[in-house]
């Protein structure tokens, strides 16, 4: 059974020391504290690029106007050209002029939001474990809870992480810098 938004909510909670709750609606004190940050937690790991919210291909196509506008749910572009194009909120922007009329497709790795329910399992408790962190050492300060619960959150990093080698097959042999280094050694 996947972790629900409830039952996120209800987990920080027991982290907390708190009563659980029957709906994210209710009037409960903590929840007030509890969902803005549980969507802090959620938006900054995904910042970061995983297997499932990352795409090292991605082609952004001018409007007609030649602004090459990103969605909104976009929390990263990288372009492939940094010293052309710069990535600027939702608009990439030509770096020397810092015109957003580019004019032209745009090639670079994007990096995308998701709602809660769409996330991994692994994942989702990487986010309950960071904002349980974040709320208790807000409220608490660090002690001995404080670091029980951020060790759950390192143990659940290292199972997102785990994940996210597997699905991207991370190996040294597909990386550039490598392929540079053994074609240089045999020529």
């Amino acid at each position: 059974m996947q972790l629900t938004l409830l039952g996120a909510v209800n987990l920080i909670l027991r982290e907390l020391g708190e009563t659980p709750v029957t709906s994210v609606d209710e009037t409960y004190p903590t929840l007030a504290q509890i969902l803005p940050a549980l969507e802090d937690a959620r938006r900054t790991i995904l910042a970061e690029g995983w297997w499932f919210n990352s795409f090292d291909d991605f082609t952004a196509s001018p409007l007609p106007t030649g602004e090459v506008v990103l969605s909104e749910d976009t929390l990263a572009f990288y372009p492939e050209d940094v010293e052309k194009f710069t990535w600027a909120g939702r608009y990439v922007r030509v770096t020397s002029t810092g015109s957003k009329v580019v004019g032209a497709p745009v090639r670079g790795r994007i990096v995308l939001d998701m709602p809660f329910d769409e996330l991994p399992e692994s994942i989702r408790y990487l986010v309950v474990y960071r904002c349980a962190y974040e709320v208790y050492v807000a409220d608490f300060g660090e002690d001995s809870t404080a670091r029980v619960i951020a060790a759950k959150m390192a143990s659940a990093y290292e199972a997102a992480r785990a994940v996210h080698i597997r699905q991207r097959k991370l190996t040294l042999r597909k990386r550039t810098p490598a392929n540079q280094w053994r074609q240089a050694r045999y020529n």
